[in-house]
């Protein structure tokens, strides 16, 4: 605990404040319910369904340029029996290679895609789009976990294999894909999976091996290789926390028949092709089958454009190198809005480009007022351009270093809404652009924070002007009920010759837990007159204790003029008067600071104000180098 060397004493009645609250959705019996957006976990809350969200339907989740690089975990868990036979061997070479090879030949097709015959534009129109592109944008992470349990490694082990109607016309799904409605015969492993993977989750593709399939090998007598249905779990837009799941059967023996079996035997191999020649079918079909499971993880179907070599095809129709528009937007709109945001493990900038050429790629651009009413998870900054508002209700999850540009003219909206990361990082925070004019909503950006509105995981929370350069400090911040918490800054107001009409009520100024770096002062303002900030928490829960005096302070000034008081709290329906009743007081306070307000500038020639302010725990509760305005109410 700090040293207390200056105290402002006050006895104060907090009253209850209660807010409306933006009306969500989530699966509960196909019930609307009203959730709390108090509760910050991934999976608690879940907002209207997107079909109803203009900025879902204009598609912005490829960047306006090119597409990022984002990396997907991907869990190859191939299951063995009890003694560690039965399936693909960890330490085998020729077996390890032949699993390194799929795994390449998947993430080539998704960065080489060919352009489909000329014929498929005609003949089977709706399912490719005139805009060819080269690259999904998208790799795989693969990660290999080798299990032991002979139960789940043999998916006959349950009556599993009873798989088709005795007439062989219809598919049973029972049990043996993710996802149906008699439960998977793997949930039980692959909760057990996810908890012990909790920080590196991924798309689990579970490799099962049927001893039935196995016992077809020993002579090499069959003619044909068999072909067990794989099958692969949608995407969820609710159920956001919860795993990505592909049953992947008889690979093993699959591989083995191939490679011991067909080569040698004439009356199969007729064409006389090489092992080698044998090996790359193989791995080349097998890839495509496991692009095309693995694709169903982003609410991609499979269609019937057969033949034309869509990565979507039926089974064994074309070569599987092809995505239309349409499907690889898909992709992008997944990791955007379901469970597939979790398992992103890297974003890149695009091929050629370098991390400093943003300007390039690394936006989504609002054009147009947008409304995010549903959880989204974007992977570039974001650009309000002049004239357009965008209004977060919900979740916005950005990229570590990610930025929010407000252009002059432009609003961002945060109601009862939260950005922050998905993964603990830093984002960097919010550029209010404006002009040196005085403040209209035409000439400079505006932030609105209101009705529990949340800036978490952000290193500067609000800052002003252009990124870089150093005039047109002009933008505007109403921020009403809201909480900022920061690992470096929550605002810097920069220097301007007109009022500023900024202010901050019953707000929460705070840095995030677990910084071990000293932080800089939570609010700065430089030559900037006018900002108020009535009945605000500023708190400092570091615990670093380490004592400068241009650092770690609650408000850091210089040249500046600005108020720190109580806000009047009224019930509904009072008529305000003046003073306000003592009951009705919040004051404003600062915890545990190096200094809570620090003003400074030319003597006499600023004023600072403050005013019913409680000083707890600070090292210095007020220090000043200017006309600071301590009001009697409180003794010193």
């Amino acid at each position: 605990m700090k040293k207390l060397l200056l105290s402002i004493l006050s006895l104060v009645l907090f009253v209850p404040w209660m807010n409306a609250q933006i009306d969500c959705a989530t699966v509960d019996d196909g019930n609307l319910v009203n959730n709390n957006l108090n509760a910050f976990g991934i999976d608690d809350i879940y907002c209207r369904p997107i079909i109803y969200s203009t900025f879902y339907r204009q598609s912005k989740y490829r960047s306006k340029y090119q597409v990022q690089n984002k990396e997907v975990r991907v869990n190859l868990i191939i299951l063995q029996k009890d003694d560690s036979t039965g399936n693909f061997q960890k330490g085998d070479s020729l077996h390890e290679q032949y699993l390194t090879d799929v795994e390449n030949s998947v993430n080539s097709r998704l960065s080489n895609l060919m352009s489909p015959p000329a014929s498929c534009s005609t003949s089977i129109a709706t399912c490719y789009s005139p805009n060819y592109i080269a690259d999904v944008g998208i790799q795989f992470k693969f990660n290999r976990i080798y299990l032991q349990d002979s139960y789940y490694a043999d998916y006959n082990a349950n009556g599993l294999d009873s798989l088709f109607n005795p007439d062989g016309t219809f598919y049973k799904l029972t049990q043996y894909c993710p996802g149906t409605q008699g439960g998977w015969y793997l949930d039980p492993l692959d909760s057990q999976i996810n908890s012990m993977l909790s920080d590196s989750l991924g798309i689990n593709v579970y490799l099962t091996q049927a001893q039935t399939s196995l016992n077809r090998l020993d002579s090499c007598l069959d003619s044909h290789p068999w072909y067990p249905v794989a099958c692969s779990e949608s995407a969820s837009l609710f159920t956001t926390g919860r795993s990505a799941r592909v049953h992947l059967p008889d690979k093993f023996s699959r591989y083995e028949w191939q490679t011991k079996c067909y080569p040698y035997n004439p009356l199969w191999n007729t064409n006389n092709r090489t092992a080698a020649q044998l090996y790359a079918d193989l791995v080349f079909s097998t890839s495509g089958g496991l692009l095309h499971e693995l694709l169903h993880q982003f609410f991609i179907s499979t269609n019937h454009c057969n033949h034309c070599n869509d990565a979507m095809n039926s089974p064994s129709s074309g070569s599987r190198q092809y995505l239309s528009e349409k499907n690889i937007k898909a992709v992008h709109k997944a990791l955007a809005i379901t469970n597939m945001r979790q398992l992103v493990v890297n974003v890149s900038p695009p091929n050629g480009l370098a991390s400093n050429d943003s300007t390039k790629y690394d936006f989504i651009e609002i054009d147009q007022n947008e409304v995010i009413d549903f959880h989204l998870s974007v992977y570039q900054d974001i650009v309000i351009r002049s004239g357009n508002t965008l209004t977060v209700q919900c979740k916005l999850y950005m990229p570590k270093n990610g930025k929010i540009i407000i252009e002059p003219g432009a609003q961002l909206i945060v109601d009862e809404g939260v950005i922050t990361t998905i993964d603990g990082n830093y984002w960097y925070g919010i550029y209010i652009e404006g002009s040196s004019g005085p403040q209209t909503t035409t000439n400079q950006g505006k932030l609105v924070l209101k009705n529990g509105a949340l800036l978490d995981n952000v290193q500067y929370a609000i800052n002003f002007g252009k990124e870089g350069q150093w005039n047109d400090f002009g933008g505007i911040v109403e921020a009403e009920e809201a909480t900022l918490r920061v690992s470096r800054r929550a605002a810097a107001f920069m220097t301007y010759p007109h009022t500023n009409n900024s202010f901050f009520k019953r707000c929460t100024l705070e840095y995030v837990p677990g910084l071990t770096e000293v932080p800089l002062s939570l609010v700065t303002l430089w030559d900037n007159h006018g900002v108020n900030f009535e009945g605000c928490t500023f708190k400092d829960e570091t615990n670093l204790n380490q004592y400068h005096k241009n650092v770690a302070n609650g408000i850091y000034s210089i040249d500046a003029t600005y108020q720190v008081l109580a806000y009047c709290n009224y019930p509904p329906n009072t008529v305000p008067t003046s003073p306000c009743p003592a009951s009705f007081v919040v004051p404003s306070s600062f915890t545990n600071f190096n200094q809570g307000v620090y003003a400074t500038g030319a003597a006499g020639m600023r004023t600072v104000t403050v005013d019913q302010t409680d000083f707890i725990d600070n090292s210095m509760g007020a220090v000043s180098y200017t006309h600071l305005t301590l009001p009697t109410i409180y003794s010193v």
